[in-house]
This record gives C-alpha cells, structure tokens and sequence, in this order.
C-alpha cells in the first residue's frame, strides 16, 4: 500500500541523521505490522511516535507524529467529519472538533 511506503519513508526522512539503521528498521515493521485501514495505520503510526519519544526524544517524536498524522489525512479521499462533542464545561457550551473520535 502506498501511504504505508510514504509513511516509512517520511520517518526516514526525519530520522535519517538522528537513529541508526536498526531503529529504522524497527519503525518500518511496526508500520507493516499493521493493517491498511485507517484506525490500523493511526495505530502504528502512534507506536512509531512513542518509539520515538522513548528512545531519542520526546519533541521530535511529536514533530514527527503530527508529521505523520498530516501525511495520513492529507491521503483520504474525503475531507474528515466534524462532530460536536459536549466538553462538561457546565454551561452547555461545545467544542466542534474533528471527527471521529471514539
């Protein structure tokens, strides 16, 4: 599948000069470890980012995921639903985010 090679080489790109070749491999099997739906790929793709945060440094792994999370999104075909979520502010007011959430 496409994103998932895009994914991999995105992490590459990112980490070329700062993981070693072992950390990169890992990354990229946790990658195809997954499967292709959307909920599988934001899966790994949260696994590749606390890999990160854990083994090199927390805000490159946020760099990185929101990266990654930029490249997931930018490949679906239709714009993301909005949902309104009730945020228990106590005064009935609501934050519009996007969606889904579960």
């Amino acid at each position: 599948m496409k994103i998932k090679e895009d994914l991999k080489a995105l992490v590459e790109e990112n980490l070329r000069d700062k993981a070693s070749t072992i950390f990169l491999k890992r990354a990229a099997d946790i990658i195809d470890a997954f499967g292709d739906d959307k909920d599988s790929i934001d899966l790994s793709v949260r696994k590749v980012g606390n890999l990160i945060a854990f083994f090199i440094d927390e805000a490159l792994a946020e760099i990185v995921l929101r990266r990654l999370m930029e490249r997931i999104d930018g490949s679906r075909d239709s714009e993301p639903e909005m949902i309104v979520m009730k945020r228990g502010f106590g005064n009935g007011q609501t934050s519009i985010m996007p969606g889904p959430y579960q």
